[in-house]
């Protein structure tokens, strides 16, 4: 008895499960599909809310954007919709899931699910490059389709005067694993083409896409392939000799750097970009004295065609044991160090304005010194300055008006202030003032 009881109401529950199952699922559909227009119409076999039923719905295109789809609805009866969507984006001719997500019924308990993938048609066309594209020799370039094809098949129809790896990429959204079918298409050459020629890539009528469009009639695109970039001047020379122990490397060329390369023992070193056509590189650190070193530098087109790698070779200027000289730091924390020879003697913290820039950085040397300056526009002056050439000043902790020391000064000794000068404590101060002579050799470095 209690066996059978067991199986009555196993059979319940499962009619209730089968039953709640065909209530939120069972519906009858039926798509229509011309071209880049599908007619959806759905019976749910019950009366459905109709004021809610919009918001039930999402579409997952296969390549566009969702916003590209348009929805319109309209109500056959209170049981049956028809869904019209229509492809409105550049991206045509794909697959696309409509889902009906928990839409209310006009029984509050019971909801509706629904989900259809439907296949639009297009013809084939090329959204881009729509004109001739300026590439570099060695790089990549795309082509996009406006329908979906297999990179086998693109493969199959594509002839050029150059041999390329085609590589489908944006794959669908409805797959969960990776495929090749795509719109969009990476084209790398298999080996380095020629500077500044024409190149032309024919996809052949035969063509089918996804949704089994044939092409009628070839399509084509043309590259040409960049021009070498030329370094045109290099500064200092290569092989010369005598060249500071921070030099600043420059570099110029007659078309438009978009990125500058020194490669060094120690590692590459990127140039900072002045303009279009000029850089500029700073050493991680002060080189050794009476050093010879080889490096080369490199430059980079737009459209990241290579220059040839050109030879800097230098030896750096010697250091005789008794010379001192300095070098500061503009990062954080900032600080002077004091050289005799390869040795340091002393180093100071040093706050330094804010409108000093790293562009700043390089060799340079003393020029004045002097007890005293005062600023008529600040109203603020400070012992024991020290002018270096282009204008940098050191000096002591600032002063007002009634040359008393500004006290925010000093606490913040050491971290960034506002203006373009280089201050230091007023101990530090004298002690420059009375051992640093004038032309001595100040290095700044980040």
């Amino acid at each position: 008895m209690q066996k059978k009881n067991i199986i009555t109401a196993a059979t319940i529950a499962l009619i209730v499960i089968v039953a709640s199952y065909i209530l939120t699922a069972g519906s009858f559909s039926h798509v229509s599909v011309e071209g880049n227009c599908a007619t959806v119409t759905i019976n749910f076999m019950m009366p459905m809310d109709q004021s809610s039923f919009e918001e039930s719905i999402s579409v997952t295109p296969a390549f566009s954007p969702s916003e590209d789809i348009l929805i319109e609805t309209e109500w056959i009866n209170e049981n049956t919709v028809q869904l019209t969507l229509t492809e409105t984006g550049v991206i045509r001719g794909q697959t696309v899931r409509l889902s009906i997500n928990k839409a209310n019924t006009q029984l509050s308990f019971l909801k509706k699910n629904k989900r259809i993938n439907m296949d639009f048609k297009s013809e084939i066309e090329i959204v881009a490059p729509t004109e001739r594209v300026l590439v570099a020799s060695d790089n990549s370039f795309e082509v996009t389709f406006n329908t979906p094809i297999h990179a086998d098949t693109l493969r199959k129809y594509t002839q050029a005067t150059a041999s390329f790896k085609i590589e489908a990429i944006h794959n669908s959204k409805l797959n969960g694993t990776s495929t090749s079918e795509a719109t969009t298409f990476k084209f790398t050459p298999e080996t380095t083409l020629e500077n500044d020629q024409e190149y032309t890539i024919l996809f052949k009528e035969g063509l089918t896409s996804s949704s089994k469009q044939i092409l009628e009639n070839d399509l084509s695109i043309s590259i040409v392939t960049d021009k070498e970039p030329i370094i045109s001047s290099i500064t200092p020379p290569n092989n010369s000799n005598w060249i500071g122990i921070f030099p600043k490397i420059v570099i110029t060329s007659d078309t438009p750097i978009q990125e500058a390369y020194l490669y060094t023992e120690e590692g590459i070193i990127q140039g900072q970009l002045i303009g279009e056509k000029k850089a500029i590189f700073y050493f991680w650190e002060v080189l050794k004295p009476d050093t010879s070193y080889s490096t080369e530098v490199q430059i980079i087109s737009p459209t990241g065609e290579k220059s040839e790698r050109y030879p800097l070779n230098f030896t750096t200027v010697p250091i005789k044991e008794d010379r001192i000289w300095m070098t500061i730091h503009l990062g954080q924390p900032s600080k002077i160090s004091v050289y005799e020879g390869q040795e340091i003697i002393r180093e100071i913290v040093c706050t330094i304005g804010m409108e000093i820039s790293p562009t700043q950085m390089g060799t340079y040397y003393v020029l004045e010194k002097g007890d005293s300056y005062y600023n008529n526009e600040t109203k603020e002056g400070a012992n024991s300055w020290l002018q270096l050439s282009e204008g940098l000043i050191i000096h002591a902790i600032l002063r007002d008006e009634y040359w008393k020391v500004i006290e925010e000064c000093e606490e913040i000794l050491g971290s960034p202030m506002p203006g373009e000068t280089i201050m230091v404590s007023e101990e530090d101060g004298i002690w420059l003032f009375d051992n640093i002579g004038l032309d001595t050799m100040v290095i700044v470095l980040n």
